[in-house]
């Protein structure tokens, strides 16, 4: 057994080893060695009263009628504390020749005091070697760490398998709108695109696909065609009759509208009062007003990308007016006078005037202009 001079100076070398590491780590350790001492004696306390029951039975076999005093308990306490009865349940220590020597199992060894002289020194030199191998005390905590945490290595893998998997859901959908915007700005700066489109020369007029009104009538002209080539008889009533039909369409300079295929230009344009978009085809410029806001010569070169359509931003409405239950009362009155309510939402919202102007409402419309009274 150790001496108590030699079991101090073990402690505060080992003391001196441990200071550099963190108070938290030291106290999870203090901990866990409290909890394997308290074991240590509960099963010690158990085999105690085991023996002491045993001694029972022997008496009883023995016929004695005294009771088994408290001396054998005393005694069984003396030996706890010399630490003779209890060496079996005591955790057996690593083994020395592992490459890596946890440091807290050591100082756990220190605090039991069940290690020769020899062995502690060849174990406070490994720790040496090892704290020189590391690199350092910090360098040495943390390979600790590291084998202490190997077993939850399997979980921290499966979480990282599920944020892995969760970021690249998150890149292919960034790509997607990279994608879209990459697109969105070759389209922008497209002004114009060649196209395909078709031209009469009876019409004069170029259009994306033939008219129905000139494919009737060179219907109407092959069938004419036909049964002229068909007639036999020039008595015939009614090929008398189709006569007289080719003979008016003549008259009336009806001829084969010739539809020819030709390779044009598409080009977009933008209305600069209510940005109202429009394609024209073969055309250099519009020659007709706006159908949204009727105002002519108010065209400029717009791209491919309509971005009023895609992108629409609000504007500020104005500061809403909250009526009292008196005000509305009133405004049923003036509604009644006025022959009911006729609301349009879609323009904007309806505030009725006060007593005294029937027939007049006043509107402010969301796209911002300014209020007008209105009469109906």
């Amino acid at each position: 057994m150790l001496s108590e001079a030699k079991s101090k100076g073990l402690l505060a070398q080992a003391a001196e080893k441990i200071q550099p590491v963190g108070s938290l780590v030291f106290q999870r350790e203090q901990q866990r060695i409290k909890k394997q001492m308290e074991e240590m004696r509960q099963k010690a306390l158990n085999q105690m009263q085991r023996s002491g029951e045993q001694l029972q039975m022997k008496d009883k076999n023995i016929n004695k009628k005294k009771q088994p005093s408290s001396s054998l308990i005393d005694q069984q306490m003396l030996l706890l504390n010399e630490k003779k009865s209890v060496r079996d349940d005591i955790p057996k220590p690593l083994h020395i020749g592992q490459k890596h020597l946890s440091f807290f199992s050591i100082f756990f060894l220190f605090l039991s005091n069940q290690i020769s002289n020899d062995l502690t020194q060849q174990l406070l030199n490994q720790v040496d070697e090892a704290i020189q191998r590391a690199g350092g005390i910090k360098n040495f905590v943390k390979q600790a760490s590291q084998a202490e945490n190997q077993s939850g290595t399997s979980a921290s893998s499966h979480a990282e398998g599920l944020l892995f998997r969760e970021t690249e859901e998150i890149k292919q959908k960034l790509g997607f709108l990279e994608q879209k915007e990459r697109v969105a700005e070759k389209m922008a700066k497209i002004t114009k695109v060649k196209t395909r489109a078709f031209y009469c020369s009876v019409c004069g007029v170029i259009s994306e696909k033939r008219k129905q009104i000139c494919l009737q009538l060179n219907d109407e002209m092959e069938e004419l065609k036909l049964k002229r080539m068909n007639k036999n008889n020039d008595n015939d009533i009614n090929a008398r009759v189709e006569d007289e039909r080719e003979r008016k369409i003549n008259e009336n300079g009806m001829k084969i509208h010739e539809i020819t295929q030709i390779n044009t230009w598409r080009r977009f344009f933008e209305c600069s009062k209510c940005h109202y978009h429009i394609t024209i085809i073969h055309d250099p410029f519009p020659l007709f007003a706006c159908p949204k806001c009727n105002n002519q010569s108010s065209w400029v070169q717009a791209s491919m990308y309509d971005e009023n359509k895609l992108a629409k931003q609000l504007k500020q409405r104005g500061a809403d007016t909250f009526v009292s239950t008196d005000d509305k009362e009133e405004d049923g009155n003036n509604n009644s006078r006025s022959g009911g309510t006729d609301r349009n939402f879609l323009s904007g919202r309806t505030e009725f005037m006060p007593l005294g102007s029937e027939g007049k409402k006043r509107r402010s419309g969301i796209d911002g202009t300014e209020d007008e009274e209105v009469e109906y």
